[in-house]
């Protein structure tokens, strides 16, 4: 008779706070948003999850090649989950829950289970890095077109107005 190793429940993130720690924590983002050197902001993790800078900023790290090529995620995502032990288990009342190894990274196993479902609902296709010039931010696309190509209204807003102002130029230069 086989017996399952020691498992926990695991307490998941927020997608929003999955997408925040990678370009807050992340050394890409961070030095394409010129903030290196500034302080790392507070991130509310769930209850059972502690973690320092480090283990944030090395997570951050391995988490955003998954946005930056989507089609490595599953394979990236497999792997994450096979190194936290992650198993999906039913409870008492017969719903899946997710579980991870004893002892295993409780911070790694709350993202990528956000991940995991986050993908198997949507596809990696909704994953994704800025498309601004200057900036390498991650997001999780929600929209109806699956078309978002910007981490936020303003990286788009700027991309828009330099192209426009460049193509003005451009005008003013030829005449």
């Amino acid at each position: 008779m086989s017996t399952l190793p020691d498992l926990v429940p695991v307490e998941q993130m927020a997608l929003p706070t999955v997408v925040h720690l990678v370009n807050e924590f992340g050394d890409e983002p961070r030095r394409a948003a010129g903030e290196s050197a500034n302080p790392y902001p507070q991130l509310e993790l769930p209850p059972m999850v502690a973690a320092t800078t480090d283990e944030l900023v090395a997570l951050a790290n391995r988490l955003h090649p998954l946005f930056a090529d989507p089609t490595k995620a599953s394979a990236a995502l497999n792997r994450l989950a096979g190194a936290t032990g992650l198993a999906h288990l039913l409870d008492e009342r017969c719903r899946l829950v997710w579980h991870r190894t004893t002892g295993s990274d409780a911070l790694t196993a709350a993202a990528v289970t956000t991940l995991l479902e986050f993908v198997d609902s949507h596809g990696p296709s909704r994953l994704g890095s800025c498309a601004a010039d200057a900036c390498v931010d991650v997001y999780t696309d929600h929209s109806q077109a699956t078309n978002r190509r910007y981490c936020s209204p303003q990286c788009h807003n700027r991309t828009r107005v330099a192209r426009w102002r460049n193509r003005h130029t451009d005008r003013e230069r030829s005449r």
